[in-house]
C-alpha cells in the first residue's frame, strides 16, 4: 500500500509517497511564483498548482506501482482563492492569503457584522487575507467577472476537483474562509 502526501504551498508543491510503514518511497517537487503589483496584490495562477500537483506525484511516484497507491493526503495554502466558471476553468488569477487589496471590504464586514460575531461564528477573524472580502471586492471592481463567476473556491477546492471532479470542502478549511459557522457542525 502506497499513501500520497501533497502538500500544495505557496511557493510549490511537493509529494512524498510513503509506505504502510510510514518509509519514504520517493519524493517530488515543483515550483511557481507569485505575480505581485503595486497596491499589495499578490497573484497567483491556479493552473500552475495542478500542473505542480502532476509533476511532483509523477517524481514521487516514479519506479512505483501506480496501482498500489491507496490514498492521497491533501494539504494545501489557506486563505487563497479564485473564480471559476460551471466547467471549472479558473477566471482570473488566484488572490492568495498575502493579498491586501480587501483592507476595506474586510473593515467593513467587521463593521456590519462586528469582529467579534465573525470571531465567534467562523474560528476566525475577518482581515484582507480572508476569502469573504476579496469576494467583495470582486463583486465591486469586477462585476463582469462575477456574472460569470459560478463558485469562488480556495487552493483545497481547486485541487480537488481537479483530482476527482467533485467540487467539496471540509468544515476547517470552509471556516478559514470566513463563510461557515462552525457552531453548526455536528
Amino acid at each position: 500500500m502506497i499513501v500520497l502526501g501533497i502538500d500544495v504551498g505557496t511557493t510549490g508543491t511537493k509529494t512524498l509517497a510513503l509506505n504502510d510503514n510510514g518509509e519514504i518511497l520517493g519524493r517530488g517537487y515543483h515550483e511557481y511564483g507569485l505575480i505581485t503589483r503595486p497596491g499589495g496584490i499578490v497573484e497567483q495562477k491556479a493552473s500552475d498548482w495542478y500542473d505542480a500537483v502532476v509533476i511532483s506525484v509523477r517524481q514521487a511516484t516514479e519506479g512505483l506501482e501506480r496501482d498500489d497507491i491507496a490514498a492521497i493526503s491533501l494539504s494545501t495554502q489557506g486563505a487563497s482563492m479564485t473564480a471559476v466558471d460551471s466547467d471549472f476553468n479558473e477566471l482570473c488569477n488566484v488572490i492568495t492569503w498575502m493579498d491586501r487589496r480587501a483592507v476595506e471590504e474586510a473593515d467593513y464586514i467587521n463593521g456590519v457584522i462586528g469582529s467579534e460575531n465573525v470571531y465567534r461564528t467562523t474560528g476566525y477573524s475577518i482581515g484582507p487575507s480572508i476569502d469573504a472580502p476579496k469576494i467583495l471586492w470582486l463583486r465591486k471592481n469586477n462585476p463582469e467577472l462575477t456574472e460569470k463567476t459560478h463558485s469562488y473556491v480556495s487552493t483545497i477546492e481547486y485541487i480537488n476537483y481537479k483530482l476527482t471532479g467533485v467540487n467539496v470542502i471540509d468544515p476547517t478549511n470552509a471556516a478559514i474562509r470566513g463563510m461557515f459557522d462552525i457552531n453548526k457542525v455536528g
